[in-house]
């Protein structure tokens, strides 16, 4: 995120975008439609705990560690 590399403090929005964009590659590159339907069906669970992260730190690099 160039935005984070250049010290500009991220907005929650974008950072779960973002990080929601790097889990879903991931899970498709594994081409396992098991796994693939799970995170489907979990996908607002985790959005709702990215967010709950971000405003509990603050903190978009200790929300990504």
């Amino acid at each position: 995120m160039v935005e984070f590399e250049n010290g500009i403090n991220v907005p929650m929005g974008k950072f779960v975008a973002v990080d929601w964009e790097l889990d879903e590659l991931m899970v498709k590159i594994c081409n396992n439609d098991y796994v693939i339907s799970i995170i489907s069906d979990i996908k607002a669970k985790i959005i709702r705990y990215q967010y709950m992260s971000y405003e509990a730190l603050n903190d978009v690099k200790e929300s990504t560690s």
